[in-house]
C-alpha cells in the first residue's frame, strides 16, 4: 500500500464565505482537493442554527466535531466527537 504525507500550514489558507440557503454561514479553508483520488480536507465553522443539507462526498471522509452539536437523521453528536 503506498502513503503520503500531506502537511498542510493552516495559517496560508484563505478563508471562504458560504451563505447557507437557509440563512447562517458557513467559512471553510479548502486544504486538500481530493484530485486524482487523492484526500479531501476542509475546515468548516458553521454558525449555530444552520442547517446543512443532505450531500455526499467522492471519497471516504471522517469529521472532527471539535465545538458545538451534529444533528442527524437518526443520531447526535456532541463535540468533541468523531463522524465516519
Amino acid at each position: 500500500m503506498d502513503s503520503h504525507r500531506f502537511v498542510i500550514e493552516s495559517s496560508t489558507v484563505p478563508w471562504k464565505s458560504l451563505t447557507r440557503e437557509g440563512g447562517g454561514t458557513t467559512q471553510i479553508q479548502m486544504y486538500l482537493r481530493g484530485a486524482d483520488g487523492g484526500p479531501e480536507a476542509i475546515r468548516a465553522q458553521i454558525s449555530a442554527g444552520s442547517t446543512v443539507e443532505p450531500h455526499f462526498h467522492q471519497a471516504a471522509q471522517f469529521q472532527l466535531l471539535l465545538e458545538g452539536t451534529m444533528t442527524f437523521p437518526t443520531f447526535r453528536l456532541d463535540a468533541p466527537a468523531v463522524h465516519y
